[in-house]
């Protein structure tokens, strides 16, 4: 499992009755939804320092000029190279994974009953982008220190979901099935339109303030999960710009920065639906017991929520 970056705290914060919608007559109950805070970092505003990789071979770039420095060759330029950028995280707030039953035609036409598997959830824009700003020590050397962003008020959320099921193996990447949804905005009722993986990299996300929220509302679905699946982790791709670069042998290896949700099903594969699955790592007094658990997951200690770079 990769390295967790930052670890989130062992319980999320609760909404406190995140309005939905003026008119929808519907509030969401304090504890049915769960919300991670925007993550951005000032040490995630710069990449390296590392090598960059160079076409032409090394042996033709290592020359000594007559009228310039060695310092200003390309070879010389290309080492311990670092990149500055302004760096913007949003929040997320979002419902367990739950399941629905849905009629889905497979290929070879016949329509057949599938259990969807689906994370409900909304993003939001709060600001507070940083941005590397240079100055002067005392003895005249660029330095950076935090300053507020852009002032952007719109971002984009172009979302990735994974979902891990670290103890049988197997990870499964959300699928788009448009049938599900209709459904499922019925059944949640959140009073806004609920938009899939797709439709909402369309949809501007204004920046939100004390007296304004601009939350967009989405879903993501899994088909064909396996059934013994109890413990697992979603993975979301997309709320933030942080990325790590890496040199790895010659090439340029860029890793973005994921935040995992680690979820629990106590059931079995007789009736899925019948199952309710929980937020978090369960907690158990006997120390042997609550080890195993995290093996589950691939912790090594309890963790709702965690940042890692993939």
């Amino acid at each position: 499992m990769a390295q967790a970056q930052t670890a989130g705290a062992a319980q999320s914060a609760p909404a406190a009755g995140l309005p939905v919608a003026a008119n929808s007559g519907r509030r969401l109950a304090a504890d049915a939804i769960h919300i991670i805070p925007p993550a951005a970092e000032f040490g995630e505003t710069f990449e390296g320092p590392f090598d960059l990789p160079l076409v032409t071979p090394p042996a033709e770039l290592n020359w000594t000029p007559n009228l310039a420095p060695a310092s200003e060759t390309l070879a010389i330029l290309a080492k311990n190279q670092i990149f500055r950028h302004e760096v913007w995280s949003m929040e997320m707030g979002f419902k367990p994974v739950r399941m629905i039953p849905v009629e889905l035609t497979n290929a070879q036409g016949v329509v057949e009953t599938k259990i969807v598997w689906y994370l409900l959830y909304y993003v939001r824009y709060l600001g507070g982008d940083i941005d590397p700003s240079p100055s002067k020590d005392s003895f005249g050397n660029e330095i950076f220190q935090p300053a507020p962003g852009a002032g952007r008020t719109v971002r984009r959320f172009l979302p990735g979901f994974t979902m891990n099921c670290s103890a049988l193996g197997k990870r499964f990447e959300s699928r788009f099935i448009p049938q599900a949804i209709p459904l499922i905005t019925e059944k949640e009722r959140v009073g806004k339109p609920v938009y899939d993986a797709i439709a909402i990299q369309k949809v501007p996300i204004q920046l939100s303030t004390p007296r304004e929220s601009h939350e967009v509302w989405g879903v993501a679905t899994w088909t064909d999960v396996d059934p013994r699946t109890d413990f697992f982790s979603v993975e979301v791709r997309g709320l933030t710009n942080a990325q790590k670069t890496e040199n790895v042998d010659g090439k340029l290896v860029s890793k973005q920065k994921t935040l995992v949700l680690n979820f629990s099903r106590p059931g079995d594969t007789v009736n899925e639906l019948a199952d309710k699955i929980r937020y978090g790592v369960p907690a158990y007094s006997d120390s042997a017991h609550q080890k195993l658990i995290l093996s589950k997951y691939g912790l090594q200690e309890r963790l709702d929520h965690y940042w890692i770079y993939r």
